[in-house]
């Protein structure tokens, strides 16, 4: 059974410790591209707010001996933590990257104190390698399922078709 060749998914990501969020990463499957969402999320595993255009940033993998490329698209304040991440997950995975990102303003925020800003850039950090596993194991699983496939078409588990 062939599936479309948009494939979405919501994976919860559980907080660093007790007093960071949760975040919520919204993967949707574009062919030669992934579109990700990351925002808080409530206690019960759903976004606290949602702001689509807060910070959109677009990375692009390295071509040869160039480095990756990328760039903002769009952000409402003075952080480039989009800019960054983007750039950094297109270098691993290889693939065109368009990240939006609606982070709490404490973790965005340049105005705090040093320790504040050192929990929210371990916070950070501890999110990218996240995202970035769960990634890696779902472009894992997609290259399985080309390799499993007779014509060359992704075919997709029942349980993601409609």
């Amino acid at each position: 059974m062939n599936c479309p060749s948009i494939i979405t998914e919501t994976h919860l990501l559980p907080p660093l410790d007790p007093s960071s969020p949760s975040f919520l990463l919204h993967i949707t499957r574009l062919k030669g591209s992934l579109l990700l969402w990351v925002g808080a999320a409530n206690s019960d595993g759903r976004a606290s707010s949602v702001n689509l255009g807060k910070e959109w940033s677009c990375g692009m993998p390295a071509v040869g001996t160039r480095p990756p490329v990328a760039t903002p698209l769009f952000r409402s304040g003075s952080s480039d933590i989009a800019l960054g991440l983007s750039s950094r997950i297109a270098k691993r995975l290889s693939i065109q990257i368009l990240l939006s990102l609606d982070l709490p303003s404490s973790l965005t925020s340049t105005r705090t104190s040093l320790y504040t800003n050192q929990n929210a850039q371990f916070i950070l950090l501890d999110l990218e390698k996240k995202i970035i596993g769960i990634l890696l194991k779902l472009m894992k699983e997609e290259k399985t399922e080309k390799i499993l496939s007779k014509d060359g078409t992704v075919e997709a588990p029942a349980s993601q078709c409609s």
